[in-house]
């Protein structure tokens, strides 16, 4: 585990390296996204499963001093499918952030940058 201070805040950071089988396809998005939501609830934030919508991002990430991103969650390798790239580059056309990831590595270094303001 890696430790990362924001400002006052300290939030442990998971860095997991879970074990793949058949260049790394084993993993289920299910665990990427049940990861993505533990790291989250981590740094006192919200992620909202999404449904409504047809190629919706799979999460709407709440995170604190007002941090609003779009998260598409797959297995490791996979791409997202033609709509949903098409929703998520409507969701840029409206000003939101919109992130595709596949791995813990991925989520890690994901909020890390949202928290220091970058990304």
């Amino acid at each position: 585990k890696m430790l990362v201070v924001f400002d006052s805040q300290c939030i442990e950071m998971g860095m997991y390296s879970p074990k793949h089988t058949k260049g790394g396809k084993s993993m289920l998005e299910r665990q990427v996204e049940q990861y993505l939501t533990k790291m989250v609830q981590s740094l006192g934030g919200l992620s909202l499963k999404l449904t409504s919508l047809i190629g919706i991002p799979d999460r709407l990430v709440l995170l604190p001093e007002g941090k609003v991103i779009f998260v598409e969650l797959k297995r490791p390798g996979e791409k997202p499918r033609k709509i949903q790239e098409a929703r998520m580059r409507q969701l840029k056309k409206l000003g939101f952030k919109t992130y595709v990831v596949d791995s813990y590595e991925q989520i890690d270094r994901l909020l890390i940058e949202v928290m220091r303001g970058g990304v």
